[in-house]
């Protein structure tokens, strides 16, 4: 089951300037943002994690302009418990058989060491 996004209200828009230059301005409620935190650190605990004082936030552009010209819109990128590699997959691959004829060090990188 796909998360549900948790948005930011406010908004972003997005400044062309003439000389090909750009600025992105993001509005949001910033009491709305303490509210996702401790959302997102209730999460990290249920899972073991400690809680943090960052919150990732995402933004992304709209399809169409807004009623006020707003371009972009905010939200919160779930949090996801990072999982390491096992041990089998962070080894390092196998070197490529030599070619058939082939001299000593004739099929050798210089990253191969």
């Amino acid at each position: 089951m796909a998360e549900e996004k948790r948005y930011c209200r406010g908004s972003g828009k997005r400044f062309v300037f003439r000389d090909g230059g750009e600025i992105l301005n993001i509005s949001i409620v910033p009491s709305q943002l303490v509210e996702y935190l401790e959302q997102v650190n209730k999460e990290r605990v249920a899972q073991g994690e400690k809680e943090s004082d960052f919150l990732n936030i995402q933004v992304a552009e709209r399809k169409t302009p807004g009623e006020w010209g707003d371009t972009h819109y905010t939200y919160v990128r779930p949090y996801k418990k990072f999982v390491k590699r096992d041990e089998e997959e962070s080894k390092p691959r196998s070197k490529a058989a030599p070619k058939k004829g082939a001299k000593k060090g004739e099929n050798e990188m210089p990253w191969d060491d």
